[in-house]
């Protein structure tokens, strides 16, 4: 019997401009909605000090459902929110 080997291909990202991307977005759209970063933190359930760290592009991991949130807030899009 012969066992095939699979060789897997790893893709990595590159997180500082993934973040840096995402929190553009997120940014824009904020700022879109015409909501300041305090009513926007506290209507997604973060802090303002967590949302400045997103739309500052720092290694801030960002929940699925954040993004979804947002979206919901900002009256916009996932899409428009991820690259």
């Amino acid at each position: 019997m012969r066992v095939k080997t699979i060789t897997r291909r790893v893709v990595e990202v590159d997180v500082r401009a993934l973040y840096a991307f995402v929190g553009q977005r997120f940014k824009a759209a904020r700022k879109k909605a015409k909501l300041t970063q305090s009513e926007a933190a506290r209507a997604l359930g973060m802090s303002r000090t967590n949302l400045a760290n997103i739309e500052g592009a720092l290694p801030q991991r960002i929940l699925l459902e954040h993004v979804y949130n947002a979206a919901l807030l900002f009256r916009c899009s996932a899409k428009d929110l991820l690259p």
